[in-house]
């Protein structure tokens, strides 16, 4: 493997799982939408507005330059400098290492919400009370539908570097162009 496959395997992971990570941060910044346009003025309510919109576009160019357009992000940063060799030595594909990488990161997605799930499932059978007044139903709903997203991506990893690597050959075509 070169020097250059291995950042842009590096690259990808870790946008990969930037990217998953922040998927917890949006539902708060909705709620906070939604309790800025109840109970404060409408600067308030523009500037968390912006805020998210901020947010959101700080990821999507993260999910673009790190899984998408690694090879930019290596040429531009340099990344390949400094090294004494210019292959290191590994049996594994870049398809299968990111294969590897993703069904981990699946993974660790779905023990992480499936225990949130079940904490507050817990915790709302501690209370007795009905769901719809339960003020974390939400969120209950949301560990449930981010676990089930989590196993989706454990056991779907293929197709995911599929899709990702389609993005990238077509990215670098167009580059060569």
């Amino acid at each position: 493997m070169t020097i250059r496959t291995f950042w842009t395997i590096l690259l990808k992971l870790l946008g990969i799982y930037m990217v998953v990570s922040s998927l917890a941060v949006l539902p708060s910044f909705l709620f906070s939408v939604a309790t800025v346009s109840i109970s404060y003025s409408a600067a308030d309510y523009v500037h968390i507005i912006s805020l998210t919109l901020l947010t959101l576009g700080i990821y999507l160019l993260i999910l673009r330059l790190f899984v998408f357009n690694p090879t930019w992000l290596i040429d531009k940063l340099h990344l390949e400098r400094g090294f004494g060799e210019e292959r290191i030595e590994v049996d594994l594909t870049c398809t299968t290492l990111l294969t590897i990488a993703i069904v981990i990161i699946g993974g660790f997605w779905f023990i992480e919400n499936l225990t949130d799930f079940c904490v507050g499932l817990f915790t709302f059978f501690q209370q007795k009370a009905m769901f719809k007044d339960y003020s974390n139903a939400g969120w209950i709903i949301f560990s449930l539908l981010n676990a089930v997203i989590g196993y989706l991506v454990m056991t779907n990893g293929r197709p995911i570097v599929a899709f990702i690597e389609k993005q990238t050959n077509e990215k670098e075509t167009k580059h060569e162009e």
